[in-house]
């Protein structure tokens, strides 16, 4: 089988990806199924979720909409936790993932490549994720920056998720006319 089926019922195929093959929704209830930390923490806290609360930590609307979309090729190839991507044999499967968000975005006009700010945003939220979401402090420091000081993050069930995140695209990414 060389395709996945999508929630919608498309066709995604790694080998012959195009920008067609991306949906919004697809995307959105994919990450709201997806739990962060290969679920180690102490309730389920999706993708959808984190990327929502990222897209909250910058002014710049640019940022805001990478923010959104930083992880949007966790539905089509699964949230992966940074240790192991960082080993040698994940090489490929980081490259692939990265070929994906520049699909994803051309699909949502989004500037590739992706900002190294939002990177540092993430980085952050992950510090703020894990002061609040494990059910012990950390056996070894995690090497992170500060948590953002006055974020509590409240974990949302997939459906609600799904929801916020479509509520923040559209948000971001409506038309305002002056």
């Amino acid at each position: 089988m060389t395709w996945m089926q999508t929630y919608l019922g498309g066709a995604f195929s790694h080998s012959n990806t195009t920008v067609e093959m991306f949906n919004l929704q697809d995307i959105a209830h994919a990450e709201s199924q997806i739990c962060r930390y290969t679920g180690h923490c102490k309730e389920f806290f999706s993708v959808a979720q984190h990327s929502v609360l990222c897209s909250y930590q910058s002014p710049e609307l640019s940022i805001q909409k990478w923010c959104l979309f930083h992880d949007a090729a966790e539905p089509y190839v699964s949230d992966v936790n940074k240790p192991l991507k960082s080993m040698p044999w994940m090489r490929e499967y980081c490259e692939h993932e990265d070929h994906l968000l520049e699909f994803i975005a051309a699909k949502f006009r989004l500037p590739w490549p992706m900002p190294r700010i939002v990177k540092e945003i993430d980085l952050k939220m992950l510090a703020t994720e894990h002061t609040q979401l494990f059910l012990t402090p950390p056996p070894m420091p995690w090497n992170v920056p500060e948590p953002y000081p006055n974020l509590v993050i409240d974990p949302l069930l997939p459906k609600v998720a799904e929801a916020r995140f479509l509520e923040r695209y559209s948000e971001l990414f409506s038309i305002r006319k002056a």
